[in-house]
C-alpha cells in the first residue's frame, strides 16, 4: 500500500502541474523522484518520500495504518522570486493531496482470469508545508483501515480495506502465505524463488516488528511473508512460526 499511496500522489502532482503550450499543443510534465536522491538531478523537481509508518490494533482483526508522506520541491537555481514561487506550490500542493486515489483488488478479474484494480479515494490530513534552506517540504498523512480475516483455503488470507470516507465491506485486496530465503543480514535482503525482493517493498508493520523478524538470523533461514500485490508483509520465521496455529501444518 505504501507504494501505491507514492504512485498515486506522483499522478497528482504529474497532472495538477502539467503544462501545456504551442501550436500544436505540446504538454510538458513535472519531473518527479520517489525517495531516490540523484546526482545532477533535474530542476524544478519533485522528491516523493514515506517517512512513517505506524499501524494500531482495533477490535477483533481490525487494523488502522497510517502512512506520513513528505514531498520536497526543488526550484531552478536562477529562480529570483524563490520564496514566492515555493510559498505558492505548496499552498498549491495543500489543495491538490487533500485526496487522492489508489489502486485497490476488489476481487474483480478480466476475461483472462487476471485480477482488475479500481481506483479509490483516501483523505490527506494533519497537512503542512515549510521552507528551509530554499526546499519546500510538504507533509500530509493517509490513513487506511483494513480488517485481516482468514479465508476459506489453507494458508490464504485476506485484506479487506475500508478507507476514510469509503465503505467496502467485502473486497479482498491480499493473496497467498509465500516463504522467502534470508541472503544478507547486513541490507536485510530476502528474496522468493530465487528473485531478491526490493526493500521499498518489504513490509514489517502488519504482525511482527522488523527487529523482532530479524532477531538471530543467519543467512539461508527462511521467512514466513503474506503478498500484497507488490508488497511483501514479512510475518514470523519460519522456524519460530509465532502466529496463529492455522499456519501450522503441511505448509509451513
Amino acid at each position: 500500500m505504501g507504494e501505491s499511496i507514492k504512485s498515486a500522489i506522483s499522478l497528482k502532482i504529474r497532472s495538477s502541474f502539467a503544462i501545456t503550450s504551442g501550436e500544436p499543443p505540446i504538454t510538458i510534465y513535472p519531473t518527479i523522484y520517489k525517495e531516490q536522491m540523484v546526482q545532477g538531478m533535474d530542476k524544478p523537481s519533485f522528491f516523493i518520500w514515506q517517512m512513517d509508518v505506524e499501524q494500531e490494533k482495533l477490535m477483533r482483526n481490525n487494523y488502522e495504518r497510517v502512512y506520513q508522506m513528505n514531498v520536497r520541491y526543488h526550484p531552478e537555481d536562477n529562480d529570483l522570486k524563490r520564496y514566492q514561487t515555493l510559498a505558492d506550490i505548496g499552498n498549491k500542493l495543500l489543495e491538490y493531496l487533500t485526496q487522492i486515489e489508489v489502486p485497490i483488488f476488489l476481487g474483480r478479474y478480466d476475461a483472462e482470469g487476471k485480477p482488475i484494480e479500481d481506483m479509490k479515494p483516501i483523505r490527506g490530513s494533519q497537512m503542512s508545508f515549510k521552507i528551509v534552506d530554499d526546499v519546500l517540504q510538504v507533509f500530509v498523512t493517509y490513513v487506511v483501515k483494513m480488517k485481516l480475516v482468514e479465508a476459506a483455503l489453507p494458508y490464504m488470507e485476506q485484506l479487506f480495506l475500508n478507507s476514510i470516507g469509503i465503505d467496502i465491506p467485502d473486497s479482498p485486496v491480499v493473496g497467498e502465505y509465500l516463504t522467502g530465503t534470508v541472503l544478507s543480514l547486513d541490507n536485510k535482503q530476502i528474496a522468493v524463488n530465487g528473485k531478491l525482493i526490493p526493500q521499498s517493498n518489504i513490509n514489517y508493520s502488519l504482525l511482527m516488528s522488523e527487529s523482532a523478524v530479524w532477531d538471530k538470523l543467519i543467512p539461508g533461514d527462511e521467512i514466513i511473508l503474506l503478498r500484497s500485490g507488490e508488497e511483501y508483509f514479512a510475518l514470523d520465521t519460519k522456524d519460530r512460526n509465532r502466529l496463529k496455529p492455522s499456519i501450522d501444518g503441511g505448509k509451513f
